[in-house]
């Protein structure tokens, strides 16, 4: 049997339908019921068909203390983005930006940059510089001049860092006071460098930790100390070789600290071919979800290296989130690259 919310959705184009249906199933009956399905088609209707009828659904359900979903508010703000641009800011800002959260994927998909894009609400979109966010559309895509490379919000910093900090109690003091006032660039991934040859520690390994270590600008290796005992002499090469470095303890994983670190340090850069997907599980509020915005920046900030061709990535450039240059939004794409929307 089809439910009333499908019989809605299907009849979406046919008022007269859709009317007759809104007077079986009664208005305040799909209110008072709080389905978020019937609720949206309601909506929709009264956007298509009677414009008159959005304030007061609007006031009814703030009195039934009803939450629209995401798509709503965005209908809402298109529905009054070129007649009253305040109105749709205020919506858009209050229903939607205020609640992303930091450590998790941004609240807005593809899907709705793209929904955005096709009904030109561009300087909404201009309130998302900076975010890591890709459309779909087919559309020229371009490589713009003068993108920038943004880092993390201190918003993101903190909040993660506070995470990290509360995995290692009993080591924050000493870091603190060792390596806090550093300032370090590049965060060295040791037991990533010294297995980079087939997985496994090998005569050369020391050689190449100082050699990786050379290539990069003001560095500090972070290593488990369990290495000390398979690289003996990895402490006294340390030393000669004036390189910054931190064993992390026993019944610790080095990754923590290497995040420790990475967020200590402002614009820093990790060279590791690890990408941290596990402790981003365990950092982020909403489920096992790798693409959140900490998740983009940590890898826009990850080089990959390789021993035996003595190569390092290089470093980006630019960051591949929404940009603002002048009067153009620069937009990345899923396939690459970018597309521009004007927002004279």
């Amino acid at each position: 049997m089809q439910t009333p919310e499908y019989m809605l959705y299907r009849s979406l184009d046919d008022k007269d339908i859709c009317t007759s249906l809104l007077e079986k199933i009664g208005i305040q009956n799909i209110i008072n019921s709080k389905n978020n399905g019937l609720v949206s088609n309601l909506l929709e209707y009264y956007i298509r068909y009677d414009n008159n009828m959005i304030v007061p659904l609007i006031e009814n359900l703030i009195k039934v203390e009803f939450s629209l979903m995401k798509r709503d508010y965005l209908k809402l703000a298109n529905f009054y983005y070129h007649s009253n641009y305040s109105l749709a800011k205020s919506i858009f800002m209050n229903n939607i930006l205020s609640k992303v959260n930091f450590n998790s994927e941004f609240i807005l998909s593809s899907k709705d940059i793209d929904y955005m894009i096709e009904n030109r609400m561009f300087h909404l979109l201009e309130k998302l510089e900076n975010i890591y966010i890709t459309s779909n559309l087919k559309m020229n895509r371009v490589i713009p001049q003068n993108l920038k490379l943004v880092d993390m919000s201190q918003n993101i910093r903190d909040s993660i860092l506070l995470k990290i900090e509360s995995m290692i109690p009993n080591q924050k003091y000493f870091l603190d006071k060792n390596f806090g006032m550093k300032n370090f660039r590049t965060i060295i991934d040791g037991g990533s460098v010294i297995h980079n040859r087939g997985g496994v520690i090998r005569n050369t390994s020391i050689d190449d930790l100082i050699s990786i270590t050379s290539m990069c600008d003001i560095p500090v290796v972070v290593i488990h100390e369990r290495h000390k005992k398979t690289l003996k002499t990895i402490e006294q090469i340390f030393v000669q070789n004036k390189i910054n470095y931190y064993f992390t303890p026993t019944h610790f994983n080095d990754d923590v600290f290497i995040l420790w670190f990475f967020l200590k340090n402002t614009g820093s850069l990790i060279v590791s071919n690890d990408k941290y997907r596990d402790h981003i599980f365990n950092l982020i509020t909403k489920g096992k979800n790798t693409n959140s915005q900490f998740n983009h920046i940590l890898s826009q900030q990850t080089l990959q290296f390789n021993c035996i061709k003595r190569w390092i990535q290089d470093k980006p450039n630019y960051s591949n989130c929404i940009q603002k240059i002048d009067d153009m939004l620069y937009i990345p794409h899923i396939l690459g690259n970018f597309i521009t929307v004007g927002l004279f």
